[in-house]
């Protein structure tokens, strides 16, 4: 028995096919839309030799739904037929698009430790007096700085870390450290900074950059450090 395989087709022209048992056939036609299409007269019609037919279309159709018959005459003279309702669906295809909006370019990443690395640049710091926690005025002009780098990184977890030299006791120079940090922190805080986002750590004389023994060296640890936590 001729069988057909159903089509679904977004073209105007689909493609048909089917089986049948070529070997013992004599002749074969198909139908579909009102036109048929004979093996040997139609060169739109062909077979596989194994047992497989097929049509290719030529003619644009209108969209909608078709059915595809197929009709086999064997050799003692036996016709045999099929016929497949409604199963070759021709869609029509999609109104053209709309012209897509031109992508907007994303703003680049700001990379916030550089930021703060930059204005601290060339061993630049907050000035405090001695011993003392309560910034100079001249430290005004730093502040402002950092406080525009923070705005510039809202979502930015910022440790601020207070550093001293080795002169007079550990634990003082550890709370001396702590209380500079925080003053820092609540500089900017005063400046708009998100206080949930700035912490302030005091390292004391623990991580020295520079050689304590000298003027210089003990200049450079004493420093407000600011790192930026993923």
């Amino acid at each position: 028995v001729p069988t057909v395989n159903a089509y679904r087709s977004e073209f105007p022209r689909p493609l048909l096919s089917g089986t049948f048992v070529e070997d013992d056939s004599e002749s074969l036609a198909v139908t579909f839309a009102g036109e048929t299409f004979a093996k040997g007269s139609s060169d739109l019609l062909s077979t596989d030799g194994k047992g497989t037919w097929s049509v290719l279309t030529q003619k644009d159709y209108e969209p909608g739904t078709y059915d595809v018959k197929v009709v086999v005459s064997d050799k003692a003279g036996n016709q045999r037929s099929d016929t497949t309702t409604g199963e070759v669906v021709i869609v029509a295809p999609p109104a053209p698009a709309e012209p897509a909006a031109p992508a907007v370019a994303a703003a680049p990443e700001v990379d916030c430790q550089a930021l703060f690395n930059g204005v601290l640049a060339d061993g630049r710091d907050f000035e405090f007096p001695t011993g003392r926690a309560t910034m100079l005025a001249s430290s005004e002009d730093l502040l402002n700085q950092l406080a525009t780098v923070v705005e510039q990184c809202p979502d930015a977890r910022i440790e601020i870390g207070g550093h001293t030299d080795s002169r007079g006791s550990t634990s003082y120079n550890q709370a001396l450290s702590e209380r500079r940090a925080i003053a820092v922190r609540d500089a900017l805080v005063r400046r708009g900074a998100k206080a949930e986002n700035l912490s302030a750590i005091g390292y004391g004389e623990s991580q020295p950059i520079a050689d304590n023994t000298t003027t210089e060296g003990r200049a450079r640890n004493r420093r407000t450090e600011f790192k930026v936590n993923p």
